[in-house]
């Protein structure tokens, strides 16, 4: 008995990082940060891995940065003898880089991360469990590494732009 060798093909990439509508697979750290931006509220499409984990890693940078200004500002800010401007100017970078970090990164990032899931072949709205097991700490923690470590899909094809929905055997009521 034989069985018929099917040939993988990998799912469809940009083959212009400008392009939008496909993702970009093996992009760049410039090109994912651009592309991260310039695609800040879509949420059709897809996007790849590298697309995925390159800004997770700039918004981790800006994090940790903030946080070691946060702690120097505080630090010296507890002592009068050296309280002045250079502190509260500390204190407003790392608050200003937090808040980058956390908010405008963050809002980008849900739209992001649905591109992810739909590049996997799984609808947009599995986020949502990403979301609440915010709320159980070791659960916040491994639903985003979960969402950028899924595979690609040549069934994910079907999130594009233009893609039609796949006929089905069943006839509803």
């Amino acid at each position: 008995m034989t069985y018929q060798q099917y040939d993988y093909a990998p799912p469809a990439p940009a083959r212009d990082p400008n392009n939008l509508d496909l993702p970009l697979y093996g992009a760049s750290f410039g090109e994912a940060i651009k592309r991260f931006f310039r695609s800040y509220f879509r949420y059709r499409g897809r996007a790849s891995q590298s697309e995925y984990w390159w800004p997770f890693l700039a918004n981790a940078i800006v994090v940790v940065v903030s946080y070691v200004l946060m702690f120097l500002s505080f630090a010296t800010a507890s002592d009068p003898d050296n309280m002045g401007a250079v502190s509260t100017a500390i204190m407003i970078v790392s608050f200003t880089g937090f808040f980058f970090a956390v908010v405008v990164m963050g809002i980008g990032y849900i739209a992001l991360s649905v591109r992810r899931l739909h590049d996997a072949n799984a609808s947009g709205w599995w986020y949502l469990l990403v979301v609440v097991g915010g709320l159980i700490p070791l659960l916040g923690v491994a639903g985003p590494i979960i969402v950028g470590v899924l595979s690609s899909s040549r069934a994910g094809c079907r999130f594009d732009r233009g893609a039609q929905a796949a006929p089905t055997d069943h006839v509803f009521p």
